[in-house]
């Protein structure tokens, strides 16, 4: 059985609450996790997105990511590289345009499964 990534929020302290207050967190718990594992972090109500946005990496490095609206809003991204038991990973949320690129489409079909 699969264990799903942790993603934790740091810094949601005040009021009212912009991307830009935000570290994401993802721990890998007592499992490796694999390039391609999907990470999906959901909105805090009150977290304000700004338009357009993109998701940095630890080092500056863009992660493609996606927003779904459906059932609730939700950030959802694939790591890139491998994340070692109990390591952890940081991501932030930044003003701006996402690169051009090909990446990747998720979207939730029927409420049971991620589609790619």
């Amino acid at each position: 059985m699969r264990r799903a990534l942790l993603p934790f929020v740091l810094g949601l302290a005040g009021s009212p609450v912009t991307a830009a207050d935000v570290r994401l967190e993802v721990s890998a718990g007592g499992a490796d996790r694999e390039p391609g594992a999907i990470v999906r972090w959901v909105v805090p109500q009150g977290l304000v997105l700004p338009s357009p946005w993109r998701l940095v990496g630890e080092g500056g490095k863009e992660t493609p990511a996606q927003l779904e609206t459906q059932p609730g809003e939700a950030i959802v991204w694939v790591l890139d590289e491998k994340l070692p038991r109990w390591s952890k990973r940081g991501y932030r949320i930044e003003s701006g345009a996402p690169s051009a690129n090909e990446g990747l489409a998720c979207r939730d079909s029927d409420g049971k499964r991620l589609v790619l």
